[in-house]
């Protein structure tokens, strides 16, 4: 499904710094929990979902004429007959408002189970270190 894999990507842009917020310095710790409270913040996730929607919404209104030009230019062939002023939500058909209502659907409960997720990696992050040096010291030195 498209809609999710696109809701993936961005919530994968969202959750980037954590890995680094989870280290054990308290700073950090309030940062990794100031993420997971706005991911599970209800407000937070109707505006983002409202965003993507936006955003998708203006991705399908672009005209594709530019893009078709640059390629057939760069392929020396021509790729189609598609009428000059044909947008991007011309190609996508009849489902494009399907899709950004299945974006306002589904992106809050994403949300919240990114928040629950980094919740859990904050939880888990002094014991997924002490497992790290563990297994480091139980390397032989050479």
């Amino acid at each position: 499904m498209r809609v999710t894999s696109a809701i993936l990507a961005a919530s994968a842009l969202a959750l980037a710094p954590m890995p680094a917020l989870a280290r054990d310095e308290p700073a950090s710790a309030g940062k990794a929990a100031e993420i997971a409270d706005k991911l599970n913040d209800p407000m937070t996730q109707y505006a983002f979902a409202g965003m993507l929607s936006a955003m998708s919404k203006a991705l399908l209104e672009m005209p594709v004429a530019p893009m078709v030009d640059a390629a057939e230019k760069a392929s020396g062939r021509r790729l189609g007959n598609l009428p000059r002023d044909a947008r991007l939500g011309d190609l996508a058909g009849t489902d494009q408002d399907r899709v950004r209502e299945q974006i306002v659907e589904h992106v809050p409960r994403a949300m919240a189970a990114m928040g629950a997720l980094a919740t859990a990696a904050q939880a888990m992050a002094p014991e997924l270190e002490r497992m790290a040096r563990t297994m480091r010291d139980s390397i032989p030195q050479r």
